[in-house]
């Protein structure tokens, strides 16, 4: 059965070595950006509690999104990130299929990114990435 360290180890692994143009804000651990950063990067993977279907013959599918919020400093302009949004798509494509210990997470299309405005002084685009893994019970 596959579980949820398996698919975060297979996400955030790619992310973490295919993406260091940034700062990245990682679950669970405590970040607090630096004055000088104009840009950084929530990320955090959504969607897994309760989401099991069995499909048939002891085949389970498990659904979910791996969520990137792209952070840069309010009065600057929204291309500090739009590179870095970019970036990342690249690294999670439509039909991009990752290897767990026992089944492979499937990318499906980007949500479109949304802007969102933060009271801490910081403007973000958030982008989705959703996905379903195939495994047996």
């Amino acid at each position: 059965m596959t579980t949820y360290d398996d698919i975060r180890t297979a996400i955030l692994g790619r992310l973490e070595t295919g993406f260091t143009a940034i700062d990245i804000d990682w679950p669970g651990v405590q970040f607090i950006p630096e004055p000088s950063d104009d840009a950084w990067l929530r990320v955090g993977i959504v969607g897994l509690e309760g989401t099991e279907i069995d499909i048939e013959d002891g085949c389970v599918e498990i659904s979910g999104e791996l969520e990137c919020a792209f952070f840069s400093r309010m009065g600057k302009s929204d291309k500090v990130i739009t590179g870095h949004m970019d970036a990342v798509r690249t690294l999670f494509p439509r039909g991009l299929k990752l290897s767990t210990t026992s089944g492979i997470v499937r990318f499906f299309e980007a949500q479109p990114a949304f802007p969102v405005q933060d009271s801490e002084g910081w403007f973000q685009e958030i982008v989705k990435f959703p996905f379903h893994i195939f495994t047996s019970t």
